[in-house]
């Protein structure tokens, strides 16, 4: 096993170059998993303690990623995976002219299991549901490392109201989507995103930072004080 000083393991580009390959409806990039990849990596060398969560899964291309890495560097800690799995709920005035439309992104429980079972990966705690059901009684007591990929302002707002409380110190939170075009001249397609995680940490010491992840992608990236 790795310490904090050696190097990361070569697993890093293999695994992210399969998955991004696999990943059918080209929703996650080689550039996003490799983000993934340190910060989850960084956040279990550094002993942060707690689970790994995922809100908003499709069908588990990131998952699969998570849950390699910790079965790497800290096969005592859990996945925990969340999504309707009915497709994207209805938009709000707060997502602006978002292009997603109500139900895509649509995926099945056995899509997700049949994308563990295509990389050898053990299955995850799958919690199916909206998030306003799930997430305030089914997440961990812990979270050390939380993927946020909402698409929508109340998706977005919901996730971090009910993560943040259960953060580590030192935790780490991705945000999907997050693009803020004074830092990158990207467009900004989810205005929401960005504009609940400003209306979230407004009054929190932390800052939303960003991090490219390829053309017009972009995470924004949280470490908890």
């Amino acid at each position: 096993m790795e310490t904090a000083t050696e190097p990361a393991s070569s697993m890093d580009s293999v695994v992210v170059k399969d998955l991004a390959d696999a990943d059918e409806m080209a929703m996650t990039n080689e550039a996003q998993l490799s983000n993934h990849f340190h910060l989850l990596r960084q956040a279990l060398l550094a002993d942060v303690p707690g689970d790994v969560v995922e809100l908003g899964c499709f069908r588990g291309t990131s998952a699969v990623l998570f849950q390699q890495v910790l079965a790497h560097y800290a096969p005592d800690r859990d996945l925990h995976v969340y999504d309707s799995f009915e497709g994207l709920p209805p938009k709000s005035e707060a997502d602006g002219d978002a292009p997603l439309e109500e139900g895509f992104c649509y995926a099945t429980p056995e899509e997700l299991r049949d994308r563990f079972d295509a990389f050898d990966a053990a299955h995850p705690t799958v919690h199916e549901g909206w998030f306003e059901e799930t997430l305030p009684e089914e997440l961990p007591e812990t979270i050390a490392y939380a993927h946020l990929d909402g698409d929508f302002y109340d998706s977005v707002l919901t996730s971090l109201e009910t993560v943040y409380p259960r953060l580590a110190e030192g935790a780490i939170v991705v945000v999907d989507d997050y693009v803020d075009p004074s830092v990158l001249d990207h467009h900004d397609i989810l205005p929401g995103v960005k504009r609940a995680c400003g209306e979230f940490f407004a009054d929190r010491p932390e800052e939303v930072a960003v991090l490219a992840c390829g053309e017009n992608q972009a995470h924004g990236y949280v470490r908890k004080q």
